[in-house]
């Protein structure tokens, strides 16, 4: 159970445009899906020139509050205390419970904490809840052998989520030096006026399983 105050979830996001036809409709939200063609740079700025699956190729240009997901496989051994996580748990008996669990190795400015009741979607819990802080400690829970214990500090409140057996761990970054060519996109928004297409989130999956050395390295 957490306790004590809580904050509200803030996404970096920047609604960028651009003209599409063809989305495939999502849950409201519209998902684009494409390839890297090419990457270009501006002054700090990078611009990912991006092939779409419907013939389209637009570019969409990357800065710091762009909310870019570039994501890949994570380990055990990267869910340090004081590291920032993110999931969807699922509240039954007083408890969290969760299988996904999202590691935020992002640089500028970190995300801010979330505990709130998670956005409704086909098939997904009531009772369900997103929940986003640091890391406190991970681990073998003491009285759930089942369960290895995610304990996590939202804003000024601490609480523990029981991870249950065959979890995934992501790891998300927004390191534009990660991305290659031709790798896959989604591109996540809404249809506006005049034909143009609102960004609120860009994900690149990449088929990588990242260790603690790929991103210690970037901070010396």
């Amino acid at each position: 159970m957490f306790r004590s105050s809580n904050s509200l979830i803030a996404v970096l996001v920047l609604f960028s445009s651009i003209s599409v036809l063809d989305a495939q409709e999502v849950n409201e939200a519209t998902v684009l899906k494409g390839t890297v063609d090419e990457i270009k740079k501006k002054g700090r700025s990078t611009i990912l020139s991006v092939k779409y699956d419907n013939g389209l190729t637009k570019d969409i240009a990357v800065t710091p509050k762009i909310n870019l997901m570039i994501t890949g496989k994570g380990t055990d051994e990267m869910l340090k205390a004081k590291q920032f996580v993110s999931t969807v748990a699922t509240k039954s008996n007083d408890m969290f419970f969760t299988k996904e669990i999202v590691l935020h190795m992002t640089t500028g400015r970190k995300p801010k904490s979330t505990f709130a009741p998670a956005p409704k979607k086909v098939g997904r819990s009531v009772n369900s809840f997103t929940i986003s802080g640091s890391v406190i400690s991970f681990g073998d829970d003491a009285d759930f052998k089942d369960y290895k214990a995610l304990s996590v500090k939202v804003g000024s409140k601490t609480g523990k989520i029981l991870i249950e057996k065959g979890y995934k761990i992501t790891v998300a970054s927004n390191d534009t030096s990660l991305i290659k060519k031709g790798a896959k996109i989604e591109v996540e928004g809404k249809p506006g006026r005049g034909g143009r297409f609102t960004i609120s989130k860009t994900t690149i999956p990449l088929n990588k399983e990242f260790k603690p050395e790929d991103f210690e390295k970037k901070r010396r």
